[in-house]
């Protein structure tokens, strides 16, 4: 176990001490809001957010006197809001079916549908404001926790305003992309929200991750080296990327556990959702780091699941551009597992996409210096997967699972041609899954 990820604070899941937020109960508990009568949908969401935000502000205020904020990788190639309002008005109709159904499809067969819902969920978490975020930073090492919360309130407006576009609420759960797990010193963690119906009594949740945006985040792409989650009852204890690992799972000093965040706050949803409410359903989203991120997280819950029952039903996943993040000992549990579960794993790969292909990588494919040596290919991908393309309909991906897939077929050049490049971004998988969905294309 690594040393980010100390014993005191792994993931309580098992049998003989599970944490209070995985005991099934007949009874609606609430963990940190005590309420006698169920929330209204708003104040659910005004309570949930003044407690996350206030925790937030507590882990800011512990960044080093040495920390510098970095800026986005491109910001002239973010989607705003604007864009994504355009995109929405464009599949209304699709959005809306999504929508009606809880972004939850038939077991084991793709709805377009639910993937085009699920990218805009995806995309949405770019609109992050890393401008207010370093205000906050600053509020909250001078002790001006209020400042400081305004500016992180601030910080999620375009996130939060297309939520209200599209008649959702929003709820950041983890934003640690400034803050490096304990013991660790190249890697950030992840940003992770939630997009929930308006509607209590008839609820989903979308847990959405970030992709790399930022300069910091790099070091979280890269160390790819394999790393056992040192617990069966951690992704069973397969070996999966370190990087992404640790981000997700390691210890963030008094913050905690960011995946031990997401299932609390699942949890506290649930407990305040009004009685005769129809199921919880939870469904899990992400592109490119996102997707990353994302995988880990579902795995988990698949896991939860197989050792309590609980009392909200897992949906689909949905990933974006995702890099191979595990060994075939993940992806062969990974398997298992969602095919006794509810929902379906859906990858969606566009056209080309490099950053599929990875890893393994070609040497020098970073800045000219990393990696030495080509990387072996020790990854393999979860199933299952489509490929997309703005010309013809999509396709199904051979399973890469149990298989030795060989050396690394990309070269450097191969690997950053633009446009290949240009197959990785949320923009193209927009068109893809236009002509997924029989629609024609943006104008």
């Amino acid at each position: 176990m690594p040393d980010s990820f100390p014993a005191a604070n792994r993931l309580a899941i098992k049998e003989s001490a599970p944490p209070a937020y995985l005991v099934p109960s007949t009874e609606k508990s609430h963990l940190i809001f005590p309420m006698s009568t169920p929330l209204s949908s708003e104040a659910l969401h005004l309570n949930l957010k003044l407690g996350l935000r206030q925790r937030h502000v507590q882990q800011l205020s512990q960044i080093g006197d040495d920390y510098k904020f970095q800026e986005d990788l491109d910001p002239d190639k973010k989607v705003t809001v604007e864009d994504l309002m355009r995109w929405t008005t464009h599949v209304q109709k699709e959005f809306d079916a999504a929508i009606a159904q809880k972004v939850f499809g038939k077991k084991g067969i793709i709805d377009w549908r639910n993937a085009l819902f699920t990218l805009l969920e995806s995309t949405a978490m770019y609109l992050r404001d890393d401008a207010a975020v370093q205000s906050a930073i600053n509020a909250a090492k001078a002790g001006n926790t209020d400042q400081a919360m305004e500016y992180l309130r601030e910080a999620d407006d375009d996130i939060n305003k297309i939520a209200e576009f599209w008649g959702l609420e929003y709820m950041t759960i983890c934003d640690l992309i400034e803050k490096t797990p304990d013991g660790q010193r190249d890697i950030v963690g992840p940003f992770c929200g939630a997009f929930s119906a308006k509607n209590p009594r008839d609820p989903f949740l979308g847990i959405a991750f970030k992709g790399t945006s930022a300069t910091s985040e790099w070091g979280t792409d890269l160390a790819r080296e394999p790393q056992a989650t040192g617990d069966s009852f951690i992704l069973w204890g397969a070996d999966v990327s370190r990087g992404v690992f640790n981000a997700l799972f390691g210890t963030f000093g008094d913050y905690g556990i960011p995946m031990d965040h997401i299932l609390v706050y699942i949890q506290q949803y649930m407990n305040q959702l009004p009685t005769g409410s129809s199921e919880l359903v939870v469904h899990s989203t992400g592109h490119s780091l996102g997707a990353s991120f994302t995988t880990l997280c579902y795995a988990q819950l698949l896991q939860y699941q197989q050792t309590k029952p609980l009392e909200w039903v897992l949906g689909d996943l949905f990933t974006f551009g995702s890099p191979r993040i595990g060994e075939n000992s993940f992806a062969l549990n990974f398997r298992a597992a969602v095919e006794k579960a509810a929902g379906s794993s859906w990858r969606i790969v566009d056209e080309d996409d490099s950053v599929t292909s990875l890893p393994p990588a070609p040497a020098k494919l970073v800045l000219g210096i990393f990696p030495a040596v080509d990387d072996p290919r020790i990854y393999v991908h979860v199933d299952s997967a489509y490929r997309t393309s703005r010309s013809e309909p999509p396709s199904a991906i051979s399973s890469e699972v149990g298989m030795d897939p060989g050396p690394a077929p990309k070269t450097v050049e191969e690997l950053t041609e633009k446009e290949h490049m240009q197959d990785h971004s949320p923009a193209w998988y927009y068109e893809s899954l236009l002509k997924a969905n029989g629609l024609g294309p943006l104008q």
